[in-house]
């Protein structure tokens, strides 16, 4: 399996002590008009971001079966579970 480098994870150690996605001057809230932003501004096409975005959409989808696949428990997997489905939500 390939990695790719995690030049997208921005270091808040001082506020959140967490990694955070920030998305331009969109914030750190996914929205399709922050990745349509983003994509033009690495010269991908309107049709490309769409693709892209549709792949990701898709494969998040299938979080849940990928959750069972390494036993993930269920209390764990309703928490984190809203907040993948509003992301999921918010690029339909």
């Amino acid at each position: 399996m390939a990695s790719d480098p995690a030049f997208d994870l921005t270091p808040d150690a001082p506020q959140r002590r967490e990694h955070v996605l920030h998305f331009g001057h969109y914030g750190n809230l996914p929205s399709l008009k922050a990745t349509r932003y983003l994509a033009s501004a690495f010269g991908l096409s309107r049709k490309q971001a769409h693709r892209i975005t549709a792949e990701v959409v898709d494969a998040m989808a299938g979080w849940r079966s990928r959750f069972d696949e390494f036993e993930i428990t269920a209390g764990d997997q309703d928490r984190i579970g809203r907040d993948i489905e509003w992301s999921i939500a918010r690029f339909r």
